[in-house]
């Protein structure tokens, strides 16, 4: 834990030698031992409250005038909520050596993350001292929970099984799925990635806007551990959200993510809501998953009413992940984009193409929206074929789509 002295000079307190007696110490020294002396402060009477984080107090401690002997001047906590070595640190003892007239010592308050009531301690400081006679004095200071304005987020993830292969043996679970950590507003744009070798961290600074955002996962990379290759393995992920003396939450996500769609393009966990208004932040559970469409690539029949059923490929479009391109549409070659919601629903990017039909040659769009079924990674999707020009249909019909 990390402790930085910030040193407040407070005032000080006064050692006033009274009298003493001389006695042998058996070193060739008078060796006097003070008694009656009085410890006097002029501390205000209130104190400002320390806090959980980087401070202290310091005292000195000065005599009227210099001793021929070390004068020991103990310390010790006699009352308060805050313990002494948990909360704060002291000495227990401070030595003004014989010809010195002070000495000083620290007050520190430790680093604490944990949410805490104000907490109290107080000092008994010249009490039981072993070689003076010293009229004690008390002083009570109050430590504040220490707070921050920024939300940290933890993403941590392990498999339902231990994973292992006949040749390499045991794997972690953090060689085997690299995920990442993202924070988006509430459009989806990404504004911060974490993306290390195992678990994840992430900060959603005070200084962002008030708002809502999510805390996401999706996959970097997902290993080839030898006979793993081909089995799929469900993600366990859990979140821990933090801010400094407010909040400590958990939230787990049992088998949100599915290890056999890899780095598939648009998929990616929703793990949790956050409504920022000033420093206070309100977590929610936003469990959803975005589909990947990498199980949607490959062969399909399509079946088109009145004309025939023939082949089709659907593939990834690199420059968006939620888009898929039908290699063969209408049966022509047409490379027409198919978008994909995560509701269940698909729609053909508007396509233009100049043929003549009859009307000279001119411009045709093609446009359909449908649905598809992530049970049997089918799509039914209706369209039709019009003129730009006047909205003349040439064709309107619908297209299903069966996965080879």
């Amino acid at each position: 834990m990390k402790n930085i002295i910030i040193k407040i000079f407070t005032g000080l307190l006064v050692l006033v030698f009274l009298n003493a007696c001389s006695e042998d110490d058996n070193t060739g020294f008078s060796t006097v031992k003070p008694n009656n002396i009085t410890v006097t402060t002029d501390v205000p009477g209130s104190i400002p409250a320390l806090v959980e984080r980087d401070s202290a107090f310091t005292y000195t401690i000065t005599l009227s005038a210099p001793q021929t002997v070390d004068v020991q001047v103990a310390i010790s906590q006699i009352d308060g909520t805050a313990v002494d070595g948990e909360d704060f640190v002291i000495p227990h003892l401070v030595t003004i050596k014989s010809g010195d007239t002070s000495v000083s010592f620290d007050i520190e308050v430790l680093d604490d993350d944990l949410i805490e009531d104000t907490e109290t301690f107080t000092l008994e400081i010249g009490a039981n001292t072993a070689n003076a006679s010293l009229t004690p004095v008390t002083v009570k200071f109050t430590i504040e929970n220490a707070t921050g304005d920024g939300l940290n987020v933890d993403l941590s993830w392990s498999s339902r099984y231990d994973l292992f292969d006949e040749e390499d043996g045991r794997f972690d679970v953090y060689d085997f799925a690299d995920l990442r950590l993202l924070i988006t507003d509430a459009s989806g744009a990404i504004l911060k990635i974490a993306d290390g070798a195992s678990a994840e961290s992430l900060t959603l600074p005070g200084t962002y806007a008030d708002g809502t955002y999510f805390i996401k996962a999706d996959v970097y990379v997902i290993n080839n551990l030898g006979d793993l290759e081909s089995n799929a393995v469900e993600l366990d992920l859990a979140a821990h959200a933090t801010q400094k003396g407010v909040l400590d939450q958990s939230y787990s996500f049992p088998a949100i993510m599915n290890s056999s769609l890899g780095d598939c393009p648009g998929y990616t966990a929703t793990l949790l809501e956050i409504v920022k208004v000033g420093e206070n932040y309100t977590i929610s559970n936003a469990e959803d998953v975005s589909i990947g469409l990498c199980i949607f690539v490959g062969a399909y029949d399509c079946d088109e009413p009145g004309y025939k059923v023939y082949d089709v490929n659907f593939g990834l479009k690199t420059s968006d992940p939620f888009t898929l391109t039908n290699d063969n549409f209408w049966d022509s070659g047409f490379e027409v984009d198919y978008v994909f919601d995560n509701d269940g629903n698909v729609v053909i990017t508007p396509y233009e193409f100049d043929a003549n039909y009859g009307r000279g040659v001119e411009t045709w769009v093609i446009e359909g929206a449908g649905t598809y079924d992530l049970n049997d990674l089918s799509m039914v999707v209706p369209y039709t074929v019009a003129a730009k020009a006047d909205g003349a249909v040439l064709d309107n019909n619908i297209h299903t789509f069966t996965k080879k």
